[in-house]
């Protein structure tokens, strides 16, 4: 009877729910026509759909619709008796022979929820092609968990100029509807996010002083359970509502942030008097002085942290992180593991107004270690109000005795106080620990297995952010192996960082001058006198997200950045180096200038065969972009065509820097061997080599790659190669197993920083690609050259990876951004294609045969914890 009952009822509810979402169906449409007055659309549905609703509206009011299933093998229906039979696995694919090119709007709704990170960019950027107008909508669940949202998408969207528009905006209980369009006038859309982002905090102000005044009266009337009852359910409305705001303010900061861009063209700064001018007599002065101002002082380092925290990852990160935590019965291994030699780890906490709930959960991390020799050292800088806490702490103390705890009479600031906590620790080890963050119960277990194994005194290891709950995973930072170059462009240390007593002894403790980025002053010091630094690629340190984290929001702690620059200017004084330190395009991502100490003579080498078109630009852009100024262009000429041979005394009349070096062309092509013979003939003390087919589009591009290869310690510099639609051709190399070496950030965005930024860093890589790489004279002779017996492919990567066998770093600067057309500058040679299947597959061999140790250990910059078939940053 029960269950007919719930039967009965679900029925009912599924039966109440159809007819409204074909109501509210019916209304949208009407809405779309009416407002927009579409003549072609092309609606998109899902997995579960045959015609969608919409597509049948559409039709009764006689508009051409198109539907695609964009999961499965359909027939697709067009209004003229169109039925393709499509695979439609990805939208990706091209549509159907029959459909048009281009739509007046396509419709999209409860479907691009259903696709994963790696897809969602690559499907916006196809539908935004497809038309100007794109109408996305998302079924709403109870708990409000999607993969996607407006708030990502918008970002997506705002990359392929189209912007949130409220020309058709519905919401009811059941969906939420937006559309996006192309927007000619850019500061009308900078105007309109102002003018939304300042109702928006006006909405968030008054819901929080509602929200504050209904707390208060709970605690008025808490002994009325009836009113308590109507001001519960007040007080979740107001939180739904609250939330529902926070996420539109997240769509407008995305679009926003990427706006900044606008600012940074010539054509915005040239035509800003004309702007002034056509708006002098329908803009208040004043409104538009501070439009202006907030537009260009805009918070645009928000757009990193945003990227990184995309909600359409939080349900692969938390799986992952579940799939990958030790389980109960490894954990009951590692406790009964004994070591050679027991060390003591002491983890110091600074402590400074700390919740109760997050200290007890920090101190039960703490004793849940399966490493048992640990201590807890907490020096308390809290105000008397936090009494609290300080008996928390006094009681775990009397319980524990590894758990030591000071109350100081005084906040010293976080430096000071977490000296003060230094001071109580008397173990082998130290590591550091934030006052609200908490530690993997593997976490000292897996650090000393290191120490004991290695010899390691730096350790460090992955971590992830989360919120409330550890499940709530909201994402994981899997680092690269120790770094120099990546480590002066962002701290991506930071934790878990365990370091010797010994090592601590030499650098000292922490400085006040450094408050609020005094780890990453500390981390730069103990890096520069460690032996061996160890990074362990598992996740133990659990950093939480809160309302006053910098985690959650930098804009609570603004003088961190300062303090950042300060410490990496400090670094680079200590090791030697001269250089200016500047604010990179992400928040906490920094820039490094170094001094040149000379300007040495540059020979950049290109080959050309039979080309004129691709030569003539790049020679061109060279001779015209270029701010260096010592530098020879050398063409390794392997031609047999007289025009090219006849252009060749064009560009050396044009310019004494363009010398023209003749190359046997007598025998099978060879890459290596005509980059060898080209440096042969060079007069230069550094090596360019260059793609015929690049373009020079950053000035000092030349300043930017000798600044690097001037160092004793660097081997080779490359940079960041763009197709011309601005999406990253290329131009550093991660290690593959399969693929020996896969393009890093390919097809990213020009200024998308990807995956923690990383796109848009100084940093370093195994390898960099030969389209354009410089090096040193005296390098190139050490290594020998390329090799020979690699002549078409991989003879970049083989290159750097013996550089790197010597000791030699690698460096990509992807400050340094050119224009690779990537013809086929690697021309035929007599009876053998380049782009042959045979010669690959043979050089392929080659390289997993020689460098076969290397491949098999995995790229060091690269977290094996990611698949490396594709290096895109997808998780395994």
């Amino acid at each position: 009877m029960k269950e007919n009952f719930q039967n009965s009822f679900d029925n009912e509810l599924c039966e109440s729910t159809s007819k409204k979402a074909q109501v509210f169906f019916e209304v949208l449409a009407e809405e779309i026509i009416k407002k927009m007055q579409p003549n072609l659309i092309l609606n998109l549905i899902g997995r579960e759909q045959q015609e969608g609703h919409l597509t049948r509206y559409f039709k009764s009011k006689e508009v051409d619709v198109y539907e695609v299933n964009v999961f499965e093998k359909t027939g697709n229906q067009a209004p003229n008796g169109i039925a393709e039979q499509h695979d439609t696995s990805s939208i990706l694919q091209n549509l159907p022979q029959q459909f048009p090119s281009k739509f007046d709007l396509i419709v999209c709704i409860d479907v691009l929820n259903d696709f994963f990170a790696h897809e969602l960019e690559a499907v916006v950027r196809k539908i935004s092609g497809l038309a100007d107008n794109v109408l996305i909508g998302f079924l709403k669940t109870p708990n409000g968990l999607e993969k996607v949202d407006f708030s990502c998408l918008a970002g997506f969207f705002a990359q392929n100029e189209l912007f949130k528009n409220n020309k058709v905006s519905l919401t009811n209980e059941l969906f939420e509807v937006g559309l996006f369009s192309k927007q000619t006038n850019r500061f009308s859309v900078v105007q309109a996010y102002e003018q939304e982002l300042s109702r928006l905090k006006s909405a968030l102000e008054e819901l929080q002083q509602t929200n504050l005044k209904l707390k208060n009266k709970v605690l008025v009337y808490s002994s009325k359970n009836a009113t308590l009852k109507l001001i519960g359910q007040r007080y979740v409305d107001l939180k739904h509502n609250y939330s529902n705001a926070e996420i539109e303010l997240n769509v407008l900061r995305a679009a926003y942030a990427r706006y900044s861009a606008v600012t940074e063209s010539t054509f915005w700064k040239l035509t800003k008097p004309l702007r002034v001018c056509a708006d002098f007599f329908r803009i208040n002065m004043l409104g538009f002085f501070r439009a202006c101002v907030n537009f260009f002082t805009g918070k645009s380092w928000k757009k990193g942290l945003a990227e990184v925290k995309s909600r359409h990852q939080l349900n692969v990160y938390g799986a992952y992180f579940k799939k990958t935590r030790p389980t109960e019965r490894e954990l009951q291994r590692q406790r009964i593991v004994k070591f050679k030699r027991n060390f003591t780890v002491s983890v110091i906490v600074p402590i400074y107004n700390s919740s109760i709930e997050f200290l007890q959960q920090l101190i039960d991390s703490m004793r849940q270690q399966t490493y048992k020799f640990w201590q807890l050292c907490l020096a308390d800088g809290s105000d008397a109000f936090h009494f609290k806490e300080r008996a928390l702490c006094e009681q775990y103390a009397c319980q524990d005795s590894r758990i030591n705890y000071v109350k100081l009479e005084k906040n010293l600031g976080i430096a000071q106080n977490t000296n003060e906590a230094l001071k109580m620790a008397t173990g082998d080890y130290i590591a550091l620990l934030d006052h609200d963050d908490l530690l993997s119960p593997n976490a000292l277990f897996e650090c000393m297995k290191v120490a004991e194994e290695q010899g390691a005194d730096f350790i460090y290891s992955d971590e992830m952010t989360f919120e409330n709950e550890i499940e709530n995973v909201q994402f994981i930072h899997f680092k690269p192996d120790f770094s120099p170059d990546t480590l002066r462009s962002n701290n991506y240390i930071c934790h878990l960082s365990v370091f010797s007593r010994e090592l601590s002894q030499q650098v000292g403790g922490f400085s006040s001058n450094y408050d609020g980025s005094q780890d990453y002053d500390i981390i730069l010091r103990l890096t520069e006198k460690a032996k061996k630094i160890v990074h362990i690629p598992k996740i133990l340190y659990y950093w939480r997200v809160h309302s006053l984290s910098v985690s959650q929001d930098l804009i609570n702690k603004p003088y961190c950045l300062d303090s950042a620059k300060k410490a990496i200017a400090a670094h680079l004084d200590r090791v030697g180096l001269k250089g200016r330190v500047f604010d990179s395009r992400y928040p906490s991502t920094y820039r490094v200038e170094y001094d040149l100490n000379e300007k040495p003579k540059l020979s950049i080498i290109v080959l050309n065969r039979n080309d004129v078109v691709w030569l003539k630009m790049c020679v061109e852009s060279i001779l015209t972009v270029s701010t260096y100024e010592d530098y020879e262009i050398l063409i390794v000429e392997n031609s047999s065509n007289a025009q090219t041979i006849d252009f060749y005394g064009v560009l050396t009349k044009k310019s004494s820097k363009v010398r023209v070096v003749a190359f046997d062309e007598n025998v099978d092509f060879n890459y290596s061997d005509l980059i060898n013979f080209g440096v042969s003939k060079a007069t230069g003390d550094y090596f360019v080599l260059l793609h015929n087919d690049v373009c020079i589009t950053t000035p000092n591009w030349l300043e930017r790659l000798l600044m690097f290869a001037q160092r004793p310690e660097v081997g080779a510099v490359g940079a960041k190669l763009l197709y011309n639609d601005d999406t990253v051709q290329g131009g550093g190399y991660f290690l593959s197993k399969n693929n020996v070496a896969m393009n890093a950030y390919r097809l990213l965005a020009k200024n998308e920083g990807g995956y923690v930024c990383r796109a848009c860093l100084a940093q370093n890589l195994s390898a960099v690609s030969a389209s354009c790489l410089m090096t040193k004279r005296q390098v190139w002779n050490e290594i020998g050259g390329f090799d020979a017996s690699l002549a078409v492919n991989f003879s970049d990567v083989d290159f750097c990876l013996r550089l790197r066998k010597q000791g030699y770093l690698i460096v990509f600067n992807a400050d340094v951004e050119l224009k690779h057309n990537e013809t086929s500058n690697r021309r035929k040679g007599r009876g053998m294609s380049v782009e042959s299947t045979v010669n690959f597959e043979n050089e392929l061999a080659h390289m997993k045969m020689k460098w076969s140790e290397v491949l098999s250990k995995g790229d060091p910059y690269f977290n094996p914890n990611f698949d490396d078939g594709v290096c895109n940053f997808s998780l395994k």
